[in-house]
């Protein structure tokens, strides 16, 4: 058995990992993110102007943070209305205090766009508890990092979802409710794994 450490924003805690288990998958060290800004603007394509945006930003580390800038950017670029954006900002693997702080200054000049997933309620929908500004937004747009987690290896985006906050905590443990949601939220995606950046509807 290996003896690993792993930081869950202001706390170290460790596990015994067998050696069976591959290292690799357990590394968060991968090369500079390099990637082609059209993946922004082509899944802008698919939004109609006038319609309302909520863009799930998961951070996970700060390689999305470029992402999220960048589609922002194509947002006020292409005329859309600054009052039908907002931005669900969460994280489950650094302390709420720590994320508020890091991204209000990337974020700073829309402040008053951010919802925290803490900060409203839940309302029913297709039978799982979803917060109101998912429900309330025309468009919807996931943006993240997949990265491996040291006890829960790699979270699929439901997973996200739920330990973020955004969704009930019980229903979609159960994958046929997190496929219907999807399916029903018809979410749109910009998601980083390892070194490629890919988007598109989350139907995969």
């Amino acid at each position: 058995m290996t003896e690993y450490w792993f930081k869950y924003g202001v706390t170290e805690v460790f596990l015994d990992i067998s050696d069976e288990v591959r290292v690799e998958k357990l590394s968060t060290l991968y090369p500079s993110l390099r990637y082609d800004y059209s993946v922004v603007s082509k899944i802008l394509d698919e939004v109609a102007e006038g319609k309302s945006i909520a863009i799930i930003f998961d951070y996970a580390s700060n390689r999305e943070v470029g992402l999220l800038k960048s589609l922002i950017a194509e947002v006020e670029a292409r005329g859309f209305e600054k009052n039908k954006l907002k931005l669900l900002t969460s994280s489950w693997r650094i302390n709420s205090k720590i994320l508020e702080e890091e991204l209000g200054e990337v974020l700073k000049h829309y402040r008053g766009y951010i919802v925290y997933p803490w900060s409203e309620d839940k309302i029913e929908y297709s039978g799982v508890m979803v917060s109101r500004s998912i429900i309330d937004s025309q468009v919807r747009i996931y943006l993240s990092s997949i990265l491996p987690h040291g006890v829960l290896g790699y979270p699929s985006i439901g997973d996200s979802l739920r330990l973020s906050g955004w969704v009930g905590n019980g229903l979609l443990k159960d994958n046929d409710y997190w496929l219907k949601l999807r399916d029903e939220l018809n979410l749109m995606g910009i998601c980083i794994v390892g070194d490629s950046v890919y988007s598109g509807y989350l139907y995969e």
